[in-house]
């Protein structure tokens, strides 16, 4: 094949994936029977579910990520981690990393805030959780 038709055909692709999706997300927002609900997941695709329904982010792990086995323990005893202060450290990543008793957090989507103001960071943080 030559430039113009792969360019053609995958441009054809991403335009009938994009409808796919939106017909897809429209058949389950119409089955969704609730309005409010959390979505507590190891990594971003809470973000990503919340954005493809249409619904208001309410997970207190919306724009991070933790290990597995980091997970496992928040999740195991959420009310216990959720009452827990965040001690932010220095893990030498361009992003914030903090501890919550002895979970690692890495607010990975967060580095934008640290850059223009450290301390509305640390408030949005807070505030997530």
């Amino acid at each position: 094949m030559n430039e113009l038709m792969i360019r053609v055909r995958n441009k054809m692709q991403t335009e009938l994936s994009r409808i796919c999706n939106q017909s897809f997300e429209a058949i389950l927002r119409k089955r969704l029977r609730v309005e409010r609900f959390s979505i507590v997941c190891s990594n971003c695709i809470g973000g990503v579910i919340y954005n493809r329904l249409g619904k208001q982010f309410l997970s207190p792990t919306i724009n991070l990520w933790m290990n597995q086995r980091d997970y496992l323990k928040f999740v195991l005893n959420l009310d216990m981690y959720l009452e827990q202060p965040l001690v932010f450290v220095d893990d030498h990543q361009s992003y914030p990393v903090a501890m919550l008793h002895d979970v690692k957090i890495h607010f990975n989507h967060f580095f934008f805030y640290m850059i223009i103001d450290k301390r509305k960071c640390v408030f949005l943080i807070y505030k997530q959780f």
